[in-house]
C-alpha cells in the first residue's frame, strides 16, 4: 500500500512539474504579439506643462516574450503572433550589445526629431549641430571591427572633419576596396586614430562595412523632458512630434479624441515604415483608440498603409486608419477636423 501510494505521490509530482514546465518554461524561440499603448503626456513634459484639454496622443507598442510550450502551441491559434529566432528578434544586428545600443540609438534620435520638427512648425527656435557619425553595428566580414567598437564616434576621415554623413560617402566615392581610411575617433574620454582596410561591396565599391547614424547636438528655446526608460526603436517618432507640438502651442488639436499610431520621424518631417503595424493597430483597437495615424506607403516595398488597412478590416475596428507621408500631413489633418 505505501509502495502504491508513493508511485502515485511521485506521479503526480511528475505531472506537475511537466505541466508547470510546458506553461512557464522557456524555449529558444520568441513570441511577437500585441502590446499596448501609452499616454504620450505622461512620457513628455515641456516646462512642466500639464495637458488640460481632452483626449489623448498615445504611441503603441507591441511585446517580445521568451516563448514557453503553451505559448507556441497558442500562437497556431493566434493570427497576430509570430513566433521568431533569437536571430530574427536581433533583426541583423551582430550581438545583443549591438542591438540594445541601436534601439536605444533609434529612440533618443526619434526623441530629437519630434523635437525639432514639432518646435519648428511651433516657430519656435531649434537647431541641429552635426558632431560625428556613430557606429551602431558591423556587417558580416567587416574589418573595421576589429578596431572600431559600438558606441564609437568618427569625427574626422583622413584628417578632414566630418560636417555629415554625406562627407563620409564621398571619401568612399574616391577609394577601391583594400584601401585604408585613416579615422580619427571619440571612444569616452578618450580620441583614437586608427587606419581602416576596406571592404567591397555588392557593386564591388570600398565600404567601411559599419552601420552609421548621426550624432547630433539639439538646442531649443525651451526645454523638452523625456521620461520614457524601458522603450526602444524609432516608431514613435511620429506621435512624439504631435504631443510636443501640442504641448508647446496649447491649440487642443486632438479635439478631445483618443489618438493613437505609429511612423519614424527624419529631420525633414517624413514618417517612415516601421514593424509589427498588424500588432499596433490590434493593440490600440483594444485600447479603445479612434483615430490611428500610419505611415503611407509611398515606395514599391512599402507595406505599413496596406496591411493597417487588411487588419482593421479583419477585426471590424471603428477606429479609423489615417495614412500620411509627413508630420505636416499629420497635423493638417488635425487641423481640419471639426
Amino acid at each position: 500500500m505505501k509502495a502504491k501510494r508513493l508511485k502515485k505521490i511521485v506521479s503526480i509530482l511528475v505531472f506537475l512539474i511537466l505541466l508547470l514546465a510546458f506553461f512557464f518554461y522557456p524555449v529558444n524561440r520568441y513570441v511577437e504579439k500585441p502590446g499596448g499603448i501609452v499616454d504620450l503626456s505622461t512620457l513628455v513634459k515641456i516646462n512642466n506643462h500639464k495637458d488640460k484639454e481632452k483626449g489623448s496622443f498615445s504611441l503603441t507598442y507591441v511585446t517580445f516574450q521568451q516563448a514557453s510550450c503553451y505559448q507556441l502551441l497558442r500562437s497556431h491559434f493566434e493570427p497576430y503572433w509570430d513566433v521568431l529566432s533569437y536571430e530574427q528578434v536581433l533583426g541583423g544586428s551582430t550581438n545583443q550589445e549591438s542591438y540594445d545600443f541601436l534601439q536605444n540609438y533609434y529612440f533618443e534620435n526619434a526623441q530629437q526629431m519630434a523635437v525639432y520638427n514639432a518646435f519648428k512648425a511651433a516657430n519656435e527656435k531649434a537647431t541641429i549641430q552635426f558632431k560625428g557619425l556613430y557606429v551602431l553595428d558591423f556587417v558580416d566580414g567587416s574589418k573595421a571591427k576589429k578596431q572600431l567598437k559600438v558606441g564609437d564616434i568618427i569625427t574626422h576621415v583622413n584628417g578632414q572633419k566630418l560636417e555629415n554623413s554625406l562627407t563620409l560617402f564621398q571619401f568612399l566615392k574616391n577609394e577601391k576596396p583594400g584601401n585604408q581610411l585613416k579615422l580619427t575617433v571619440k571612444r569616452g574620454n578618450k580620441t583614437l586614430t586608427m587606419d581602416i582596410t576596406l571592404m567591397k561591396d555588392d557593386q564591388n565599391q570600398a565600404k567601411l562595412g559599419i552601420i552609421i547614424g548621426s550624432d547630433i547636438d539639439l538646442k531649443t528655446s525651451q526645454k523638452v523632458a523625456f521620461d520614457a526608460e524601458g522603450f526602444g526603436g524609432p516608431s514613435a517618432g511620429l506621435m512624439f512630434t504631435l504631443e510636443i507640438y501640442e504641448q508647446l502651442t496649447k491649440e487642443n488639436i486632438r479635439h478631445g479624441q483618443k489618438i493613437a499610431g505609429t511612423g519614424t520621424m527624419d529631420e525633414l518631417g517624413n514618417v517612415g515604415q516601421i514593424g509589427g503595424i498588424d500588432k499596433k493597430i490590434v493593440s490600440a483597437d483594444k485600447a479603445g483608440v479612434e483615430l490611428f495615424f500610419v505611415p503611407k506607403d509611398q515606395q514599391k516595398e512599402d507595406d505599413n498603409e496596406k496591411i493597417a488597412k487588411k487588419v482593421a478590416k479583419q477585426i471590424h475596428t471603428k477606429m479609423k486608419i489615417v495614412p500620411v507621408a509627413t508630420f505636416n500631413e499629420a497635423l493638417t489633418y488635425l487641423k481640419n477636423q471639426k
